[in-house]
């Protein structure tokens, strides 16, 4: 009985935290490497690399992304590396598929966007 409640337990506080946006993403383009790592104050996304000439490794592009249960979706601020612009930001899986990350941000009021990043797999294996 006890190894029921437990595992349980264990099905019901993995169905409440998400699935994990922690590890190392790419863009669309291919031409950003990005990195999702926890801490105190929820997810902190940097810029890991990049080819594009104006970018500098280890810019932050997320801050304060938290996980919302009752949405089941991640919210918090996106950063732009460009023009140093931040925004309200939602960040979201389609159902169970972890290996894309959609971020939906809003520009201006009424127009939205959405970026998609890669989850990285195999480093050796980047498009």
């Amino acid at each position: 009985m006890k190894i029921f409640i437990t595992l349980g337990f264990v099905i019901f506080s993995f169905n409440v935290t998400g699935q994990d946006i922690a590890g190392k993403w790419f863009s669309a383009d291919s031409t950003r490497i990005y990195e999702i790592t926890k801490t105190q104050e929820g997810f902190k996304g940097t810029l890991f690399s990049s080819t594009r000439k104006k970018d500098t490794a280890g810019a932050i592009v997320l801050s304060g992304i938290f996980f919302n249960e009752k949405k089941n979706i991640y919210t918090g601020t996106i950063h732009s590396i460009t023009d140093q612009t931040s925004t309200a930001v939602i960040l979201k899986f389609k159902k169970k598929d972890s290996s894309v990350l959609y971020l939906r941000l809003w520009r201006l009021f009424f127009a939205n966007f959405t970026l998609k990043w890669y989850r990285i797999v195999d480093e050796n294996n980047i498009p």
